[in-house]
């Protein structure tokens, strides 16, 4: 990832690739998973960690919104509806 596009760019700072993260259509009620165990994280503070899985998060969240908003573009008011619930 540019480190430019990133809230935390410190944290690219090293250049190490960062651990990759799962992208789902639909989350529900799961949490997004933050990875202690991976390459990256080790030596590293938890809250660096839970920072970069956040940051990833992010981008999975307007991700998603993408997503949606296609999906749902070409379709009437009630039916993008009934997408969303």
């Amino acid at each position: 990832r540019d480190p430019s596009t990133t809230n935390y760019p410190w944290l690219y700072a090293d250049g190490m690739p960062r651990p990759s993260h799962p992208m789902k259509d639909d989350w529900g009620v799961q949490p997004f998973p933050v990875d202690y165990e991976s390459e990256w994280a080790q030596g590293r503070k938890q809250w660096e960690v839970y920072l970069e899985a956040y940051d990833a998060w992010l981008r999975e969240l307007s991700r998603l919104i993408e997503v949606y908003k296609r999906k749902v573009e070409d379709m009437d008011y009630e039916e993008s509806r009934e997408v969303y619930q």
